[in-house]
């Protein structure tokens, strides 16, 4: 906090202005991975990226069995339609268990940085008698405690949410696209008296 809080005026903030608010949050807000007791921030967050990969990773084996499963049950393959059932207990066993720790790292992530940031901010409001300098304004502004807390909360809760949520997309294309650039295989189209190659085209299709 700077000595004054949110205004009405924050709404009709020009594009130039709140890229400079979101470069100082990250500024302010970013000490959670930098200052003491980082080592904690830095865990969460490795466990949040890593129970999203092995989420990931889960659903790209489970493509796979229903590949297997299904061509043993062409096949009429009892020994293999067995392997294949206990396989996949193991696999769904194992995804509950990294979709709980997924949601635990990302709950986890919110709350201890929501209380840093709320702590760090209470701290510079209080340091120096900053919080005499403040102009109160009828409304919400005049309980400031309040509207830290929640400005932090919001801030922080929908940061980690999103993050996550464009790292899963991320991975989640990479994974899609590797998965058609194997199997999809060129495409041969006669035009006249010759052949024209279309490499990998469920890629070139899905991206055009």
């Amino acid at each position: 906090m700077t000595g004054t809080l949110r205004s009405p005026e924050t709404a009709s903030t020009p594009p130039e202005g709140r890229r400079f608010l979101i470069s100082r949050f990250w500024r302010t807000a970013g000490g959670f991975w930098r200052e003491s007791g980082a080592s904690r921030a830095w865990f969460l967050t490795g466990a949040l990226t890593g129970s999203t990969l092995l989420q990931l990773a889960l659903q790209f084996r489970l493509n796979y069995w229903s590949r297997d499963f299904f061509d043993a049950f062409g096949r009429r393959d009892g020994s293999e339609l067995r392997t294949q059932a206990l396989l996949f207990l193991m696999l769904a066993s194992i995804s509950m268990l990294v979709a709980v720790l997924a949601i635990w790292a990302r709950m986890a992530t919110q709350r201890e940085w929501r209380r840093w940031l709320t702590q760090h901010l209470i701290d510079r409001w209080l340091g120096n008698d900053r919080f005499q300098h403040l102009h109160f304004q009828q409304g919400e502004d005049r309980n400031p405690e309040y509207r830290i807390a929640e400005d932090a909360r919001v801030a922080t809760d929908a940061t980690v949410s999103m993050a996550a949520g464009l790292l899963t997309a991320v991975l989640n294309l990479v994974i899609f696209v590797g998965i058609l650039w194997n199997v999809g295989g060129d495409l041969v189209i006669e035009v006249s008296d010759r052949q024209l190659t279309v490499p990998k085209y469920l890629v070139i299709t899905v991206v055009t």
